[in-house]
């Protein structure tokens, strides 16, 4: 197996060839990788390992006429094919192929490279007219998981021939490919009734058939699409601008190219409701461009039914719309309110970016210092501004009236969010990259008792709920850089009640990780039962306060078991008397369960029904049988979902088992003092090859086992947001 994979891709091809069992060896050792197969029709063939960039077997097609007097091998593809080893400079092989009938090639080296690898991905580019060839290519990849592209170009450039039947073949048969490319002409009455699901559609040569009727039953469930030499009036626009707006269209882009000057002399017309704009980034042919608009009726920022928004404009004889853009860097460089002078305009130059260096920032600084209410701009430019702002910026913003809150909630309500709550302690709610160390983009509030503070001169109160306004005071770190708001309770348990719901509210599908440092069942409870309501939570450790750690905690346990079902990532570091007992009728569905005291409560009975559902089962100080363990890998045999289990365990051996149902393998053993179950492992059929440490010395695993209380802090490493403290303090409980 080693050896194989290690080989390149023509050597291994070439393998395939000798015999049936070499043919069902390298299937069996590559059936995991992935391979791309661009097939140019009528030319030449490569099979491409993506692992690998420059791993590529290349086949070329020839006449069989073309045969030249020297030795010539045959490959076994269902029938044989003569061949000829070509070279063209190191490491450039090629087999040359040659063929009565090139269609041929089809039910022989296609049908045999998809038998290999059954799941490569496949892209087809024709450059014919022949539409017996394309129809039986494309009939062909029917039987391929995934069409990455097709594309299909006439045989000699400047044909003006029309293909209707041709292009309506490759529409029927390419629907669902990534992406489509047709450059051939059709008449002006060609029609087609069908809907596309591609990515991306480029049609090089419309003839003005894609009527708006056209477009719309067509594309709207396609991300990308490019037409050329198809041109719309105003009125035509606006009817495919209005669908997009009012429908679900997963349109992302849009690039239509009329007949020479046709969109220069056009101006759009206004739609209601929609925000003029002078100034924009927008992607032209893959690259990213300034446009400067020299009217202002022909660029408008739309706002789609579902939130997503949109520029639709004309620029350089192009019709475009894109959801990918940019107005402006920061908030002081934006020029929402167009009032550029014409004579700016025509001094600027389109192809720098906007920056700080550019010579009309300064101007438009000095237009800023003069404060103008938010709801003074028009809806889409409010939008706008709120989504450039800092984090704790919005929040404070949305306590102002139910206007800013709303305000700020359709503003954001497409960004992720991600709310980490360290019960009696604070919280942290970051947008984004949860990993990425950006003050600008979290909200960092401590919870502090309030008797601690004694001056209300800085105090702010914050309305967020029906209760009593929250005094709050602001304190910056590292130059101003970092913002924490410190919050004063009277009972810390009421923040559930107010900040945590506030936030869900403002953010209905953030997801949330629970940090508990308390043996307070009342705590614990209400914060878990709140927690039902977010749509994610990826995340919940539970530990004991200080001095706490020796102390039973069997319904503190029972509360988080039957609350946290369905958590990702569950963490129990809780001790239980032996009396404690939880029911057999339940089951957990996370995709990791670490119980790091589970006192032999959690009996195989209780394995099988509770974490068989789970991915990975770790369980600290757990005495299985022989017979319990038999019984547990038999249940997983039968079917689970169960990749990894770490177990203490005592004696060592190792096992390979695979499941009934699935046919997924696993190894199962015992290792330094570990019993372990993972589908994710290596073995080799020669020990010699096999590159593994054994070590004899127990010490290893002895201090493992001591540091095993530290486990906690390992599991959840990574971004705490911007607030470590909330880790490092053990002396607050939940409530006080």
């Amino acid at each position: 197996m080693l050896i194989i994979r290690g080989m390149d891709l023509h050597e291994t091809i070439l393998l395939t060839t000798t015999s049936k069992k070499s043919h069902t060896t390298v299937k069996e050792c590559l059936k995991n990788q992935k391979f791309l197969l661009l097939f140019y029709v009528y030319e030449y063939l490569e099979l491409r390992r993506e692992s690998a960039e420059n791993d590529v077997f290349a086949m070329e097609l020839s006449s069989l006429e073309s045969i030249d007097p020297v030795p010539i091998e045959t490959w076994k593809l269902s029938v044989f094919v003569p061949i000829r080893m070509k070279s063209y400079g190191i490491g450039s092989r090629v087999v040359e192929t040659f063929w009565q009938n090139k269609l041929d090639v089809v039910d022989t080296t296609l049908e045999y490279l998809l038998d290999l690898f059954p799941s490569l991905s496949l892209e087809l580019k024709f450059k014919t007219s022949d539409l017996k060839m394309v129809g039986k290519v494309l009939h062909w990849s029917k039987s391929v998981k995934e069409i990455r592209k097709v594309a299909v170009k006439p045989k000699t450039s400047g044909n003006y021939k029309n293909h209707d039947e041709l292009v309506k073949m490759v529409l029927d048969e390419c629907a669902s490919a990534k992406e489509v490319l047709i450059s051939l002409r059709t008449s002006g009455n060609f029609e087609y009734p069908k809907s596309l699901n591609s990515d991306k559609v480029t049609l090089l040569n419309c003839n003005n058939w894609v009527t708006p009727e056209h477009f719309i039953k067509l594309f709207m469930n396609c991300k990308h699409v490019q037409l050329c030499y198809q041109n719309y009036e105003s009125k035509d626009i606006n009817a495919i601008i209005n669908e997009w707006i009012e429908s679900s269209s997963q349109i992302e882009t849009v690039h239509v190219l009329g007949s020479h000057g046709f969109y220069d002399k056009m101006t759009l017309e206004q739609l209601p409701g929609v925000l003029s704009i002078r100034q924009a980034i927008v992607p032209f042919v893959e690259k990213y461009r300034v446009v400067r608009f020299r009217e202002r009726c022909c660029c408008y920022l739309v706002q789609q039914s579902t939130g997503q928004r949109a520029l639709i404009g004309i620029a350089e004889d192009i019709f475009f719309l894109t959801t990918d853009f940019q107005i402006g860097q920061s908030i002081e460089a934006m020029s929402i309110d167009g009032s550029r002078d014409e004579e700016e305009d025509e001094e600027s130059s389109g192809d720098d970016y906007i920056s700080s260096d550019d010579s009309d920032v300064e101007s438009v600084k000095e237009r800023s210092k003069t404060t103008i209410g938010l709801l003074r701009f028009p809806f889409l430019a409010q939008v706008v501004i709120v989504e450039h702002m800092d984090l704790h910026e919005a929040i404070a913003l949305s306590t102002i009236s139910k206007k800013s809150h709303t305000i700020v909630k359709r503003s954001l309500k497409n960004q992720k969010f991600f709310l980490g709550f360290y019960a009696g302690r604070g919280l942290a709610l970051v947008r984004g990259d949860p990993d990425e160390d950006d003050s600008s983009q979290s909200f960092i509030m401590e919870l502090t008792s309030e008797k601690e503070h004694d001056s209300v001169d800085e105090l702010q109160f914050w309305k967020l709920s029906k209760q009593d306004p929250i005094p709050i005071i602001r304190k910056c770190y590292h130059s101003g850089e970092t913002m924490i708001f410190e919050s004063f309770w009277r009972n810390k348990l009421d923040v559930v009640d107010t900040v945590l719901e506030y936030l869900l509210d403002l953010f209905p599908s953030l997801s949330l990780k629970l940090k508990f440092k308390t043996s307070d069942l009342e705590v614990v409870s209400k914060v878990l039962k709140w927690s039902r309501k977010v749509k994610e939570v990826t995340q919940v450790d539970i530990k004991p306060k200080k001095g706490d750690e020796k102390e039973n905690h069997d319904d503190l346990l029972r509360t988080v078991l039957d609350e946290c079902a369905y958590v990702k990532d569950l963490l129990v570091d809780l001790l239980t008397s032996p009396e404690f007992k939880y029911p057999l009728d339940k089951s957990l569905y996370c995709d990791k369960v670490t119980l790091l005291k589970s006192d032999n409560w959690v009996t195989r009975q209780h394995f099988q029904q509770i974490f068989m559902n789970c991915k990975t089962v770790e369980l600290r100080w757990q005495n299985y049988e022989k017979r319990d363990m038999m019984a547990i890998m038999t249940k997983w045999i039968e079917g689970s979902r169960l990749e990894k289990i770490v177990i203490r365990f005592r004696e060592k051996c190792c096992y390979l088992i695979q499941q009934q149902i699935t046919g997924q393998q696993a190894l199962i053993g015992i290792a330094e003092r570990i019993f372990f179950l993972t589908t994710d492992f290596q073995i080799g059929e020669n020990i010699d090859a096999m590159e593994v440490e054994v070590e004899d010395d127990e010490m290893s695993s002895d201090e493992e086992e001591d540091s095993s209380d530290d486990h906690h802090s390992d599991s959840s490493s990574g971004s705490e947001g911007e607030y470590s403290s909330f880790e490092e303090d053990d002396s607050s409980d939940g409530n006080e």
